[in-house]
């Protein structure tokens, strides 16, 4: 009886402190469940995607390069695209066809690390402006190309707000632009 008695004295003290753990543990929780689950989805998440095509021009040995970028808000929050970033490398064609798969690797990201031929910031149009979740919007910028020899071309679009490019970008490449007018001559 006599160690009832203890027990049933302390058991409020053992219960304060069985709560606090309980609270310190519970809010540990909701803060990495907000971490790891809520916060990244609070931030800007723009989906950029791009297509590149061409077609004839109306003089001989060249064509029009469509470089097509869209920008699409995936996410939660609202933002604003204040800039896009347009650049594009022009790489001579390979010479010779490769007979392996090791020695006819095409590194995209190599290209990207060299200097381009274009490399413009633009400030206005279709694509800077305030995205809500769900909203869409495409630009297309062209250029007129003359084409000499067999290349292959890469444009890349950036896009973000005054402070920074978002992580996503579009980019693409061919090896056929300007392939009919070339043919042509």
């Amino acid at each position: 009886m006599n160690l009832f008695g203890k027990i049933w004295r302390n058991t409020d003290q053992i219960t304060k402190w069985l709560q606090i753990l309980a609270l310190g543990i519970a809010a540990y929780w909701a803060y990495t469940k907000f971490q790891l689950g809520e916060a990244p989805s609070l931030k800007p998440n723009a989906w950029v995607t791009s297509n590149l095509s061409s077609e004839d021009a109306p003089f001989a040995g060249g064509c029009y390069a469509e470089f097509r970028v869209s920008v699409q808000n995936v996410g939660k929050v609202e933002f604003d695209v204040k800039r896009v970033r347009i650049r594009a490398w022009r790489v001579d064609g390979p010479r010779t066809v490769s007979d392996s798969l090791k020695d006819g690797y095409f590194d995209i990201d190599n290209v990207q690390a060299g200097t381009p031929e274009f490399d413009r910031t633009f400030d206005s149009g279709n694509l800077t402006k305030h995205y809500l979740p769900d909203n869409e919007s495409t630009q297309t910028y062209t250029w007129i190309v003359h084409r000499t020899s067999a290349a292959i071309y890469l444009f890349r679009a950036d896009v973000g707000d005054e402070n920074s490019f978002f992580p996503d970008y579009g980019r693409a490449w061919r090896d056929d632009v300007c392939v009919k007018a070339v043919s042509a001559r």
